[in-house]
């Protein structure tokens, strides 16, 4: 079962959307910028983990959708940067 998990624009302090006692497949990274450009920083772990995923999208070019396909044994947290911006995250 995927669950599709909404993060809004968090600054550099992110959100922790799987808590580092968990374990979680990210499939999906869906990036969605608004009047700027944005972009996503997925870590596993907590904010001081390693980046495994980043991705950026332009507002002239709109959605951006990435396939990631990477399993989280320690939790997951989230970066997003840009105004209005918001990714959604498809985990499993």
């Amino acid at each position: 079962m995927s669950i599709s998990l909404l993060v809004a624009v968090s600054g550099t302090v992110g959100k922790q959307v799987v808590p580092t006692t968990k374990q979680t497949e990210l499939a999906y990274v869906a990036l969605t910028p608004s009047a700027a450009n944005a972009t996503v920083k997925v870590k596993g772990g907590d904010a001081n983990g390693e980046v495994v995923f980043f991705g950026r999208a332009t507002s002239a070019n709109g959605t951006a959708q990435f396939e990631v396909c990477h399993k989280f044994t320690k939790g997951m947290h989230v970066t997003v940067i840009g105004t209005n911006a918001q990714a959604y995250v498809v985990i499993s």
